[in-house]
Order: structure tokens, then sequence, then C-alpha cells
């Protein structure tokens, strides 16, 4: 496969940042997980990196992903007939993260308290037994009172409830109705979408077609779309940067990705624009700067398309957006998650393939870094410091390193009593085979060292000579 690579300089008061980007690499999590759906991502286990919950409907199985070093292993938090929505929050305020799901065919929406071990055991307590169709589950403090709630829709129902958090042990519901008449109950948002304050709630409605929205506390309706065909999901971010909250949404029978701008007012004035008129069966969408230029983009898959894209926003008004293609195979391709997996301050995407019952993230390749070139392509095994080039040099010469893991990296020049004479690299890199061309024009003749160091323990340094 061919791979282009494109570098794009932007001039900043602070020097010369390079975002420079080429193929998503795709990493598989799991490849057996029956109608693999929906998936959230949090530390489960305490030990300072990101695992992922996932679902699976046909196999009626709630899973996590414990990460060990980007290498997954694979655990049952329980069994829940038809199960599609999940949620990752500390629900009994023991500061540990619970999971809550619902079973569609079980009529279901029960929360996982983490008892904490190794691997981490689960206890498993119901919330509602009689939700009927129970599909998406988000945890939020709905009323105010500093403890997690829990938000469900019911796709048979028609239903969107909220249940209120009553602490005990274990913890007791009250069930309050938010939307009786919601045909097709499908998605939800948990946001402060007026700025009040309080926490209100977005949902589409994939039967009746529509995209509304409820005030808190009362719970008044409004319309944000009544003609999106099979209204799917909602994300809420300032897409045009006016310090308001627009919405993306997708129509699975439209094929439409689009998004709200919010205009502010009372009722609030929303304005529809289409980002992607052609995306066959959008059903998910997440919201992220994905090509670190400061301002916010689009992840959305494409179930019918089999497709995982992003749309790059490149401003204008209204913003127009460019589509690119992540990955063009991935059989009904699902849920997607926007998250830094690898910790290497981009947001990658963790994806389902619901027909290729698989869970898998693909790697950003956007980094931007300063004064320091990513080699593309080469992916290390291990630590290499490599002898400057040309050596002896003068006034430039070509330093290259290797590191097999994100992680915070210093790249320094001494003299050769020990002194430092300048510092190149000072931050965190991800993983890859690194260039730095250093001038040394200012500097006398003679030998220096240079000498890296990462935040894992690795250190070496090297000679170099500079003859003018």
């Amino acid at each position: 496969m061919k791979t282009f690579f494109t570098v794009v300089l932007l001039i900043t008061l602070s020097g010369i940042l390079y975002p420079i980007f080429g193929q998503w690499l795709m990493h598989t999590i799991d490849s057996y997980l029956n109608g693999a759906a929906i998936v959230d991502v949090a530390d489960i286990d305490g030990d300072g990196d990101l695992d992922i919950v996932a679902t699976g409907y046909k196999a009626d199985i709630v899973v996590w992903y414990e990460n060990d070093q980007l290498n997954w292993n694979e655990y049952t938090i329980g069994t829940l007939d038809i199960t599609v929505g999940v949620d990752i929050a500390d629900i009994d305020g023991n500061d540990t993260p619970d999971v809550v799901a619902a079973g569609m065919g079980a009529d279901r929406v029960v929360w996982y308290k983490n008892e904490g071990g190794t691997p981490v055991n689960w206890t498993e307590y119901t919330i509602d037994a009689n939700l009927d169709g129970a599909a998406i589950v988000y945890v939020a403090d709905i009323d105010g009172d500093d403890t997690l709630d829990v938000v469900a829709t019911g796709l048979d129902a028609d239903d969107v409830v909220w249940y209120e958090n009553s602490g005990g042990t274990p913890v007791t519901w009250t069930k309050n109705t938010i939307d009786a008449n919601l045909d097709g109950a499908q998605e939800l948002e948990i946001v402060d979408l007026d700025g009040d304050m309080d926490l209100d709630i977005v949902a589409a409605g994939s039967n009746a077609n529509v995209v509304v929205w409820y005030e808190n506390p009362t719970w008044t309706k409004d319309t944000i779309d009544a003609n999106l065909d099979r209204a799917w999901e909602i994300r809420a971010a300032d897409i045009d940067g006016d310090d308001t909250l627009d919405l993306v949404a997708t129509g699975r029978n439209a094929d439409d990705v689009v998004w709200y701008k919010n205009s502010g007012g009372i009722p609030i004035i929303w304005t529809k624009f289409t980002i992607d008129a052609n995306l066959n069966g959008a059903v998910v969408v997440d919201i992220a700067d994905i090509d670190l230029d400061s301002d916010l983009d689009v992840f959305a898959t494409g179930f019918d398309a089999d497709s995982v894209v992003w749309y790059e926003n490149v401003g204008g008004t209204p913003i127009n957006w460019i589509r690119h293609t992540i990955y063009a195979n991935l059989d009904g391709a699902a849920q997607i998650f926007a998250i830094d997996i690898d910790d290497d301050t981009d947001p990658d995407a963790v994806v389902t393939g619901q027909n290729a019952n698989k869970v898998v993230w693909y790697e950003n390749p956007f980094i931007i870094i300063d004064g320091i070139e990513l080699i593309p392509g080469i992916s290390p095994t291990g630590y290499v410091l490599s002898q400057n080039y040309p050596n002896p040099f003068n006034p430039a010469t070509t330093l290259e390193f290797s590191i097999p893991k994100a992680e915070f990296v210093t790249l320094k020049i001494f003299n050769l009593l020990g002194q430092e004479v300048t510092t190149l690299v000072s931050e965190k890199l991800k993983s890859g085979k690194y260039q730095y061309t250093w001038n040394a024009e200012s500097l006398a003749n003679g030998v220096y060292l240079y000498s890296l160091t990462t935040s894992s323990g690795f250190s070496q340094s090297k000679k170099l000579v500079l003859l003018k």
C-alpha cells in the first residue's frame, strides 16, 4: 500500500510547529466479541493506563480489556441479554470506576460494582428490570446533589428516563420519566445546553426522525430537527468557537452527518449544516481536535459503508469540511470513541465492528513537534541512539534516535567538562524514529557529547566533533 505524508508548517511566535500525518494504523483489541456494540474507556484497575469496556449484543456480555502496555487481556464483567449501552463511572463514590449497562433483550438497566482485586471482581445490581428495549445509558449528576444518577432510553418503550441515586448500600434508585413518547428513543447526550448551570438532555428518536432536547429541571421538550431520517446519535461541542455548545448528529437512513449551530436565544435557535450527505448508514460520531490544529474535527462511522472516517474542520463561514478515510473495510463499523489510548497527546479512535465482531483502535498519525522530525512508517522495538552524521561536521549535523513507546524524552548537548551547552528536545514523544538537525555555528571547534534520556530510565551518550 502506498502511503502519502503531508507536512504543514505553522509559523508561531514560539517557533515552527510541524503537524505530521500519515496512515492510521489499526490495532486489534478483540476479534471475537459477537455483535460488538458500544465501548467506553477508563482506568478500570487503577494502574495509570486506559482500559476498555465493551458490550457484545449477540454474545449477551459485558467485558473489559486490561491495557498491559497496549496488549489487551479480556475479562468478563457480566452477562446481560442483548447488551447494548455501557458507561463507566464511580456510582457508589468509593473512588473506583463502576460500570452501568443496558440489556435490550432483558429490558434491564444494571450496574456492576468494582470490588477491586486482580483481576477486578464485579457485583451486579439492578437499577431497573422493566425498561422495554433498554438501549443506551449515561451517567451524570442530573439533580446537582453530588451523587451520580443514570439516564437511559427504552427503544421499544419510547422512553427517556432518569434514575435518581439516593445512596445507601447497595445504592437505591428512583425512576423518573422525562419523555414517554419519543418514538424509537435511541441515543443520548447529557450537557448544559442553555448555559444555566444544570444538565440538560439531548435525545434522538430513530423512528420519529427527530433530535430533541429536554431542559432541566422541568424537562420541557424542544425540537432541534424534525426531519433527520432515522436519527441515531448526537454529540455536543463548541464546533465554531463561539462559546456556545453545538451538536453533531447522524441520520442512519439519511446517510447524513450534520451539525447544528447553537445561536442562543430562548428557546435556543438552531441552524443545520451538512458535514456529509453520503456516509452510507451513518451511525456514530465523536468530536476531537484530530489533526492538532486547535479546532474541532469529527470522527464518524458508516455502518453500511463499513467505513471509519474523519472530517477535517478547515474553517470558513459556514465551516467547510474535508472527509478523510481511516479504514474502509470494518464490517458493520459502529461505535467510535475519541480517546488518547497510547498516551501520546493526540486523540486515537476506539471502534467496534458489529458484524466483524471486532474491537479495534486506530492510532492517530498526527504529531506536533518543535524542531524535531518524526520519520514515518517505522515502529522501533528498542531504544537506539545513532551516531550523528556527518561527523566531524561544520556547522550542522543530524542526530537520530528511536524510542519503542510514548514517553518523555530529553536530548542535550554537553561539553567534555560535563557542562550543559543546550537542550535540543524536552517533551513527550510517541513511539518512533526521530531526527534532529543541530546547527552549532555559534560554538567553538571541539568535541561535544549528545545525550538521550527517557522517563523510563534509558540513557546514552555519544561524541560528536565540530570542525570549522
